[in-house]
Formats: structure tokens, sequence, C-alpha cells
């Protein structure tokens, strides 16, 4: 590699693309749902590396919703894109024992 060049890694973590949709479409909800009245939670495909997420509160006669556009999420390897730039997580264990592991 000469003065200059910039090393490259291959990374790829399919799984955190998996945990990140369990997470944005079952458990973020259940979690909101628990702490305000959730009326409704929606997520859209915004591309790749994206999703748009539309969360609405409130009682049966007053309501109020709200979208995020462009929450990043992980492509198909793990890897996020934010801001045009790639970026990475690194995995990291919350117990020895990996089945209990979060």
């Amino acid at each position: 590699m000469t003065r200059g060049e910039k090393m490259k890694a291959k990374y790829s973590a399919p799984w955190h693309r998996e945990s990140y949709e369990r997470f944005i479409t079952y458990q973020l909800p259940e979690l909101l749902g628990r702490r305000m009245p959730l009326r409704g939670y929606q997520v859209e495909d915004a591309g790749d590396c994206a999703v748009n997420v539309e969360v609405t509160v409130g009682r049966s006669d007053d309501e109020v919703s709200v979208k995020y556009a462009g929450i990043p999420r992980p492509d198909r390897d793990g890897g996020f894109l934010v801001d045009g730039k790639p970026m990475g997580v690194i995995p990291l264990r919350a117990e020895e024992d990996l089945d209990a592991a979060e």
C-alpha cells in the first residue's frame, strides 16, 4: 500500500439487518406502547439503507402523528450509510453465555 491509500476491509454481518428489522418492526412499537398511548405505528421502506417511521399517539378524539424520514438501517451486509458515508457497528456481547446475550 502506498502512502495516502486507504485500507479497505470487507465486512459482512447479515444478522445486523435481521436484528434491526425485528427491533424497528416489533420491539420499538411495543416499548412505545408501554410508555404512551400509541394509536398507530407504521414502518415503510425508504430504500436499501433507510426506513421511514410514522408514530401516532393520543386518545380517541385527540391524536398527533409524527413521521421520521430516512432513519438509517443496515444494508444486506450489515453496514450503514449515514449522510452518504459508510458506517459499521461493532457487535459486543452482554454476557459470557452467548445463548443469553443481547
